[in-house]
């Protein structure tokens, strides 16, 4: 209803994470390209329905502090493969705030069995909604990273995605 005044004044902020793992290219790539895994990464997904009729449709209900107060919202995502080597997320948030996410992997030519993971996050959302997003965004995403390394390198407990990345 009000999302033209939303879109007025639209912020752009684009943060990248970049991270090297010890494990192999094709165990990277699994693990990368499995939506429904690095939707579950996030700690503050609660709940998500990918669509029967589209499934690069996902919808995902979302949990997030405001003044000690914890709202759930639902936003969509749609996920497609961008290469063999990543997956890109758009996610459209309520009040005109919208994300796309680029998840990456690629060999180090310097060092044997590592890789390095770049994840490009381009943030839109009004003046009002920016530093709330980005208040959000930044840490989690640092943790996603934190917890898919360890994943990808045998230290962590997440066991569907230790499996993607032992198969």
């Amino acid at each position: 209803m009000f999302s033209w005044f939303f879109d007025l004044f639209r912020q752009s902020r684009t943060i990248i994470f970049s991270r090297s793992a010890q494990c192999t290219l094709s165990t990277a790539r699994a693990v990368l390209t499995d939506a429904q895994s690095l939707i579950d990464l996030n700690p503050r997904v609660i709940h998500r329905v990918q669509s029967k009729s589209d499934p690069s449709l996902w919808t995902i209900v979302y949990s997030m502090e405001v003044l000690w107060h914890t709202f759930r919202f639902s936003y969509t995502a749609r996920v497609t493969a961008v290469n063999e080597n990543g997956m890109e997320f758009v996610v459209n948030a309520p009040l005109g705030t919208s994300l796309r996410t680029k998840w990456e992997v690629e060999e180090e030519s310097e060092r044997e069995g590592t890789v390095t993971i770049v994840e490009v996050v381009t943030a839109n959302a009004s003046p009002l909604f920016m530093p709330l997003t980005l208040r959000d965004l930044v840490p989690i995403h640092k943790a996603l990273q934190d917890q898919l390394v360890a994943i990808l390198e045998g230290r962590a407990d997440n066991k569907v995605l230790a499996e993607i990345a032992t198969s």
